[in-house]
């Protein structure tokens, strides 16, 4: 059974996760890249997310791939 921290810590995960889903509802990549705002919004919720993440995970980090495999989408 989780604890009651990584309980929080899931919790914190999935509330980012929500509020990045209705910040971006509707929205284009477009108007990601072009408003400033929505990018710092949706920034700020990764934040938490990846720190929520880190917390539960002890600082692990996942395998990387090869750079030759990963390629960055529109750019």
């Amino acid at each position: 059974m989780p604890s009651r921290q990584d309980r929080r810590r899931f919790s914190d995960i999935a509330q980012a996760a929500g509020r990045m889903a209705q910040v971006t509802a509707g929205r284009t990549c477009e108007e990601y890249r072009t408003d400033p705002m929505l990018r710092s919004r949706v920034d700020r919720e990764l934040t938490i997310l990846g720190e929520a993440l880190n917390e539960l995970f002890g600082g692990e980090k996942a395998p990387r791939a090869p750079d030759s495999r990963v390629r960055r989408r529109g750019r």
